[in-house]
Formats: C-alpha cells, structure tokens, sequence
C-alpha cells in the first residue's frame, strides 16, 4: 500500500513539474510559437515563458529564433486580445533570437525578458513602452545601438547591463527616473557606449545618466533640455565633441559643473539656441575654437571663461549682450569680431585674454 501511494506521489510530482503555466500559444507571422496569458482586464493578453522560471533551460520546448515579430494582437477561441506586456524572462536564455520587434500595444517589458539573448543584434522598442524591467536586457552582448522612446519613465537596474557591443545610444525619453550611482547597479553597466544622441522632446536627462562612461567621446543634446544636473556626465573623461542644441538651458556653476571631467575640444551650437548658458565651457582648455549661431542673443556670464586653447571667436549680429567674464582668461584668442547688436559688454569680459592683438 505504502509503494503504492509513493508512486502515485512521484507520479502527480512529475506531472506538476511538466504543467506549463499559460493560457494559450500562438504561432506569430515570424514563424516562432509563442505563449501568452490571458490579464485580469480580460481583454489583454502578456507575452509568457511556458514553465516556471525555476524549470530552465525549457524541457520539451523550443525557444524562439531567428527574427521575431511580436503581434499587437492574438486571437484564441474566437476572441482577440491586445498584446500589452512582455512577462518577467518571456525570452531568457534564446540565444538565437537574433532581432525583435515589439508593437505599439505594450507598455511595459518586465525583468530578465531578453536576459541572456546574446545573438541579438536589434531590437525596436516601440513609443507606447513606460517601464524596461531589471536586467530586462542583460548581456545582450550582440546589441550595437539601442534607442528609448520617449515614453519611458522608468528604466531599472541593469536593464542594459552587459551589453558589450553596445556603442551607440539614442535617448528619447521625455522624464525618465533617476540612474543609480552605484556603477555596478547602473543600466549600462558594462556597455561601451561612445555615441549618445539625446532627442529634440527630451526635457530632463537622468541624474547619472552615463555616470563614469569613459567610453563616451561624442554627445549631441536635443532642443527641449532645460537644465543639467553636475552628475549627469560625471567622469566621462574622454567626451571630447560636444553637439549643444538646448534652446534655452539654464545657467551651470563652476562648482557643480556637468562637464567637469569631459576633456571637449570641439563644441557645435545648434542653430537654434537662443541663450548659451552661464559657465557653459568653464575652463575647458582643451577647446580649440567654436562658432555661434545667429540665434544666440546673449552670452553667459563666463561661458567660455578659461578656455585657454580658444584662438578665435566671431559674435554675431544677433547678440545683444556679452556677460561678466564671458571670455575671461582666454589666453590664446589673438582676434575677436564683435556683431553690430551687442548692446553691453560686461565686466571682465575679455580679461586676461593676454594675446589679443
């Protein structure tokens, strides 16, 4: 009897550790089966993995490859349901998925989705997600640009961790949370990020956004920024060009400067920025020359203050106003070309600029 109900015991274990935990599959237009749960909304359907997350690798499942379409929909038993989340290690470990493209329906991708897909090289990541999950991406290492639309306002811990080949950054988000300080906690841990392009809509960069990223030698900010906190760009010792496209950025300080570490020695100022804020290059002796835009109507107070290596600069017609030690200590400018609208020149404006003839 005893042999008996221990087999019966071993027998419902067995089928318990073989029950896959979703409603339904599919197969989608890219060829691959995928499954799905069905949400309490009734309505909605999350994108799963087939078995608890203790059962990896799969048992009697094939994991998605190649490249893979997620639909916006699915129909199941004649009813069709909106496909709104990518469910907490949906894709981890399928290291053949070597692209995925995700619709306008979901809005959150879940922790350690595409943990481990170290085959893909491309992912689209639509302007309808809010939230990117804890090590949703973790060592992705096949991955070489990465762009966040601009309705993300939360990325987690690791989310881009690892991602080796990772290189080049767009950043959409139009009010993103703040980026851990801690280097190894930071969503790009790991990514040797060289390029970073920050969108037009983009009012608020996190605070530590590339905290430390010594791999970062270009950077190009969008129109919309209003202000840069002394964090944002801390440590990030070989940012050498600097794209400036903020129409109005509010002033920097010497003492908290957001660019403090960056050895830039090209600047290009938008034309459309209209004020270039107070200590804008303070001290930056590795910049060489500039030119401003005729949008700029007012130069900060020392904007280019200690730019020692600055031989030449032009002001056009268009400023009106050139503040207090805006140039100051700008050893090396041998010629400057003063606009017909300047209106004031302040203090200290030109001190210091020893070698101007």
């Amino acid at each position: 009897m005893k042999k008996h109900l221990l087999a019966i015991v071993i027998a419902l274990c067995t089928m318990v550790h073989t029950v896959w935990a979703y409603n339904f599959s599919v197969v989608v237009s890219s060829g691959q089966t995928l499954y799905f749960n069905i949400n309490s909304d009734t309505i909605s359907v999350s994108v799963t993995y087939p078995g608890s997350s203790s059962s990896y690798p799969y048992n009697g499942y094939t994991k998605p490859t190649g490249n893979l379409v997620i639909p916006a929909s699915v129909t199941y038993n004649g009813t069709t349901y909106s496909v709104t989340t990518i469910e907490n290690s949906a894709f981890k470990g399928c290291s053949s998925l070597t692209s995925v493209t995700i619709p306008n329906s979901v809005t959150s991708i879940a922790s350690y989705a595409f943990y481990n897909c170290s085959g893909l090289t491309s992912v689209t990541i639509p302007n309808s997600v809010t939230s990117i999950g804890r090590s949703a991406f973790y060592n992705c290492s096949g991955l070489t640009s990465v762009t966040i639309p601009n309705s993300v306002t939360s990325i987690d811990d690791y989310a881009f961790s690892g991602c080796s080949g990772l290189t080049t950054l767009t950043f959409n988000a139009i009010n993103c949370n703040d980026f851990s300080s801690s280097a190894s906690y930071h969503p790009f841990n790991g990514c040797p990020i060289s390029t970073i392009v920050i969108g037009d809509s983009v009012q608020t960069i996190p605070a530590y956004f590339v905290y430390n990223k010594t791999s970062l030698t270009t950077l190009s900010i969008g129109k919309s920024i209003t202000s840069i906190s002394s964090s944002t760009f801390s440590g990030c010792t070989n940012l050498t060009t600097l794209n400036f496209n903020a129409i109005n950025c509010s002033s920097f300080t010497s003492s908290s400067h957001p660019f403090t570490d960056c050895p830039i020695s090209t600047i290009v100022i938008g034309d459309s920025v209209q004020t270039i804020p107070a200590y804008f290059a303070y001290n930056k002796s590795s910049l060489t020359s500039v030119t401003i835009p005729n949008s700029v109507t007012a130069i900060g107070s020392s904007a280019f203050r200690g730019c020692s290596s600055l031989t030449s600069v032009t002001i056009p017609n268009s400023v009106t106003a050139i503040e207090n030690s805006a140039f100051r200590g700008c050893s090396s400018l041998t010629s400057v070309t003063i606009g017909n609208s300047v209106t004031s020149i302040d203090d200290y404006a030109f001190s210091g600029c020893s070698g101007l003839t």
